[in-house]
């Protein structure tokens, strides 16, 4: 089974409907209200479309959540990474946009802007964004994108000195 098992899981809890799926609720990070267990099943069936590259179907529940829960910026962060996925850089770059107007010290969105800038070559802002991140912390894998893609932009204006110790970080 794997993922198509647990695809198919997730689909029979969605057409029982919000109301037969009961009053469970999670917490979710930030200032936002508490998000009702459908709304954990909907953004886990669009990451699980799109992981098996059936982005339409997945763009359809980000929209769907986005539609319901304009407030909570994960919907916003998958869609755009789903946009990313098919070269749809300026929806990428939007959704990361609006991500970051919900939180702006959110982590998955502040990489998608700087990757989407990246591939639309606008390199000032990301070398911007990813020195900010460099400069004032992040986790790990933050860390390791904004060196890459900063690495990257380094290359792509000849830069190689530049690059070569961003990649060596």
């Amino acid at each position: 089974g794997g993922k198509l098992e647990a695809l198919g899981e997730l689909e029979k809890i969605i057409a029982a409907g919000r109301n037969a799926v009961g009053k469970t609720h999670f917490w979710h990070f930030g200032k936002h209200p508490q998000l009702d267990f459908f709304y954990v099943v909907r953004l886990e069936r669009g990451s699980m479309l799109r992981s098996l590259r059936q982005r339409e179907k997945a763009r359809q529940d980000y929209d769907w959540l986005i539609a319901n829960y304009p407030a909570v910026p994960d919907a916003f962060i998958q869609r755009g990474e789903n946009s990313f996925d098919e070269s749809k850089f300026e929806d990428a770059l939007s959704d990361a946009e609006h991500a970051i107007k919900l939180n702006p010290y959110g982590e998955p969105q502040r990489i998608l802007r700087f990757q989407a800038l990246f591939n639309k070559k606008r390199y000032e802002e990301v070398l911007e964004m990813t020195s900010s991140i460099i400069e004032h912390g992040g986790t790990r894998e933050g860390l390791s994108q904004a060196f890459y893609y900063r690495g990257r932009t380094h290359k792509e204006r000849r830069h190689n000195d530049l690059a070569l110790a961003d990649f060596e970080q």
